[in-house]
């Protein structure tokens, strides 16, 4: 599949902003799951397409995650890592693994272990693929 002609701008603003940020924390919990990336479409989303389940406006650098991980392990506002992708072919990848994403949406219900980065566009949602991942979590939120 063709990405999108966006799609390097997007990682590319990622990586650039990736050293203003403090040094990489330590890891808190690493978990395996399967990664997948979404697009703010209708038929991908519940309601405004441009919203996230906490009321933020969709950007890069947001996951959405399966209910039961939002419920056990990462709820929202945690901060996670990807450490390492395990695929066969060639989707899953082409950001800084120093990016630091956060949890600030919810996958269907019927999805269970999963995470998806969100995308500016379909195109590079659909070309992103599926993949088994390691995410570390750097950061849960204050309470």
């Amino acid at each position: 599949m063709r990405r999108h002609p966006l799609y390097p701008l997007c990682w590319t603003l990622l990586a650039l902003l990736a050293p203003l940020a403090k040094a990489a924390p330590e890891a808190l919990h690493t978990l395996e799951v399967t990664l997948t990336a979404y697009a703010s479409t209708p038929d991908q989303t519940e309601g405004d397409p441009t919203v996230t389940a906490t009321g933020q406006r969709v950007r890069p650098g947001i996951v959405a995650v399966s209910r039961d991980l939002l419920k056990t392990q990462l709820p929202y506002g945690t901060q996670v890592r990807v450490v390492e992708i395990r695929t066969d072919d060639e989707g899953c990848g082409g950001y800084p693994t120093s990016t630091v994403f956060e949890v600030q949406d919810t996958m269907a219900p019927e999805r269970v272990n999963e995470v998806d980065i969100w995308m500016p566009t379909r195109e590079e949602a659909l070309s992103w693929g599926r993949c088994v991942a390691t995410l570390e979590v750097v950061a849960y939120p204050a309470r």
